[in-house]
């Protein structure tokens, strides 16, 4: 057995870390197969790894085979997919490698795994997690979309620089810091997407690569370029009535909205991506949908509604475990009370309910 590390690998975002929450409980639930996508690459791609090994065969999580890195896992992979006796399915399994799985004979194998979809419950009786660069997914659909189609979530693992510039107070508005990438490497990326004709892989597995070059482009400070990315993410998902899709495409229109007005519009956006939270059932993206529409409500001067929609959002955090997220929300109640002048009040929220949450992650991190 190879020794699972027991320190982290790699530092985790706040979002990255509430997907893999996401993923060991997918794990745990899975009563027959059941594919996991990772889009993951360097540190990231490593820690995700860690994880799964601390997590195999324990927790309710069940035993994972891991198949190889490189040519030998693509190899492994095809050897599984020619079994003729299929008595003795595998609990779980983890190719760490797509990368290599896309470019292995061109892609060949990911190839013959796309035909197999219908039989893959047969070789495999609970969870398969694919690990993948963020920026070669898109080649994997277009190889196996059928296989896209039965996927039972796509999650995105990304790791914090290793010296991360300080933060104030939790890094209060968004989770954590981001590598910028050049505007010049963006554009070849893009170029990359509108190559691809709408039927050449799922429409959703495309909208969701438009989203993620819209959130880099809107790190990068493109902010045109980041709503173009966000409408032509919205389109697609619309077209195929992928309603988590057009949520994450409209949540990205409102945070360029929000810098370049107009109020109104980046209101409305908010407005229609809760709409749309609430009718997928999607709690984590709710309440961070809720944060967001409470701050620009509270902007916008309306008090009392934005106070309403944070406490939601404090509520759905406290269901989900998420303690940092919940000192975020509370913190804005803070600045709500204190605009009321409940000086007392939000003092006393500041320095219990928040600060506290602060100093213990800087312990667990520093």
């Amino acid at each position: 057995m190879i020794p699972v590390p027991q320190e982290p690998l790699a530092l985790l975002t706040a979002d990255s870390e509430r997907n893999l929450d996401v993923l060991r409980r997918g794990l745990r639930r899975a009563s027959s197969f059941a594919f996991h996508v990772v889009l993951a690459s360097d540190a990231a791609r490593a820690e995700v790894l860690r994880r799964l090994r601390a997590w195999s065969g324990s927790g309710g999580v069940p035993e994972l085979r891991f198949f190889a890195k490189g040519e030998d896992g693509a190899g492994e992979v095809a050897r599984l997919l020619a079994v003729s006796d299929r008595r003795h399915p595998l609990a779980g399994a983890v190719i760490p490698d797509g990368v290599a799985l896309v470019e292995a004979d061109g892609g060949a194998v990911v190839a013959s795994l796309n035909m197999a979809r219908d039989v893959l419950g047969k070789l495999i009786c609970g969870p398969l997690v694919l690990v993948i660069a963020a920026d070669r997914a898109a080649e994997l659909w277009a190889i196996a979309p059928d296989l896209y189609d039965v996927r039972a979530a796509t999650l995105e693992i990304a790791s914090m620089p290793r010296d991360p510039a300080p933060t104030l107070a939790l890094d209060l508005e968004e989770g954590g810091v981001t590598q910028v990438r050049s505007r010049a490497e963006l554009q070849v990326e893009a170029a990359r997407l509108r190559a691809f004709a709408d039927d050449e892989i799922p429409a959703g597995a495309l909208a969701d690569a438009w989203i993620r070059l819209g959130r880099a482009f809107f790190d990068a400070a493109e902010l045109g370029e980041a709503r173009a990315a966000a409408e032509e993410a919205r389109r697609l998902a619309e077209g195929v009535g992928y309603t988590s899709g057009v949520g994450d495409a409209l949540s990205l229109e409102a945070q360029v909205l929000e810098k370049t007005g107009p109020a109104e519009a980046w209101e409305q956006a908010l407005q229609r991506t809760l709409a749309l939270r609430r009718e997928a059932g999607e709690p984590v993206r709710l309440a961070a949908d809720l944060r967001r529409l409470g701050r620009a409500v509270a902007l916008l001067g309306r008090l009392e509604e934005a106070e309403g929609l944070l406490r939601e959002a404090v509520a759905l955090y406290e269901q989900l475990g998420d303690v940092r997220g919940r000192a975020i929300v509370m913190w804005g109640v803070a600045d709500i009370l204190e605009h009321r002048g409940q000086l007392d009040e939000a003092l006393r929220i500041r320095q219990q309910e928040v600060l506290p949450v602060h100093e213990r992650l800087e312990r667990q991190t520093g």
